[in-house]
């Protein structure tokens, strides 16, 4: 598949299940890998596969290693992501054009799901930020944690 550029295993229609819904947000979760990141990195995707576990992303800051391994623990009124927590205030959910997502979103290189609508979760919290996921199946999602997209791991 020409589309496939990234060596970490993508999710396709197959592999989404065509039930998940923002319940399945809920759980203990590990961060395993950096999927993508914001426009601002000006660098390639195959970068952030050599680069990320080792090193800041070229022309920004943000180091993956502080983020992989941590826990994420989501549950009906809180989100923490490590040592932070943060208080929610609901879930907004709907599915969207994959292509508009990460148009929107201002993604650098696509997420590594290609199915053409995807279900995006955005957890409301009551600080007024907004966390944002997108399930990939009952046992994988991927969230937004500062500029980075990291897929999740069930634990």
């Amino acid at each position: 598949d020409h589309r496939d550029l990234h060596s970490f295993p993508t999710r396709r229609s197959s592999d989404l299940d065509p039930m998940v819904s923002e319940k399945d947000l809920n759980g203990t979760w590990k961060i395993a890998y950096l999927d993508s990141y914001e426009n601002s990195y000006e660098g390639s995707y195959e970068e952030i596969e050599k680069e990320a576990p080792r090193s800041s992303l070229k022309g920004t800051d943000f180091n993956v290693e502080d983020w992989l391994g941590k826990s994420v623990t989501v549950s009906e009124n809180e989100v923490r992501i490590s040592e932070i927590g943060y208080q929610t205030a609901g879930v907004e959910s709907g599915k969207i054009r994959r292509e508009d997502f990460e148009q929107e979103m201002d993604i650098h290189d696509g997420l590594s799901i290609y199915d053409d609508e995807i279900l995006v979760c955005n957890i409301k919290c009551q600080n007024g930020e907004d966390i944002i996921c997108v399930p990939v199946n009952e046992n994988q999602m991927i969230m937004r944690i500062e500029e980075g997209w990291f897929m999740l791991e069930k634990e």
